[in-house]
């Protein structure tokens, strides 16, 4: 686990803080806990065409873009949703080596490359269970429909 020093007041503090622990000072802005950052591992073999890619996708001009790929690893898309990352990522994967992370505040090149991957599947189930809350009365028919089953349930047990 790296040690970084904080944005705020220089002190050392975990890759893996939510804020820093001597000053308080967050480092996920609130309201980003389901954002996504794109990591170039690699430049690919062919930069040029990675290069216009990311020019125009992120609307950089070429020179930006090219500055980019040779400060990999680099973070060049952060605070993205989970399908604009996907999108991203799908299309640069047969330009370049490139992975699709939780978003935080502070990267290096050490924690670039240390950074695991998302899981798009668990993250895709995971964004349709967190964007559709039941509502008080689907709460209350699911209920009701668990008792339901749960007597025709006795009713079939104690016949036998």
């Amino acid at each position: 686990m790296p040690l970084l020093p904080c944005p705020e007041c220089g002190r050392q503090i975990s890759d893996q803080a939510a804020w820093c622990v001597h000053c308080g000072y967050p480092l996920t802005p609130p309201g980003h806990a389901d954002r996504y950052d794109l990591i170039l591992e690699d430049a690919g073999g062919d930069m040029e065409l990675t290069a216009q890619c990311l020019a125009r996708r992120l609307t950089l001009s070429l020179p930006q873009a090219r500055e980019l790929l040779f400060a990999t690893p680099c973070v060049p898309a952060q605070r993205l949703s989970c399908q604009e990352a996907r999108e991203l990522q799908n299309e640069l994967k047969y330009l370049c080596t490139c992975k699709m992370v939780r978003s935080r505040s502070l990267w290096t090149g050490e924690t670039a490359l240390a950074a695991d991957p998302v899981q798009l599947d668990q993250e895709l189930c995971r964004a349709n269970v967190q964007g559709k809350p039941m509502t008080f009365l689907r709460t209350v028919g699911a209920i009701l429909s668990a008792l339901a089953i749960w007597s025709l349930f006795g009713a079939v047990l104690s016949s036998l």
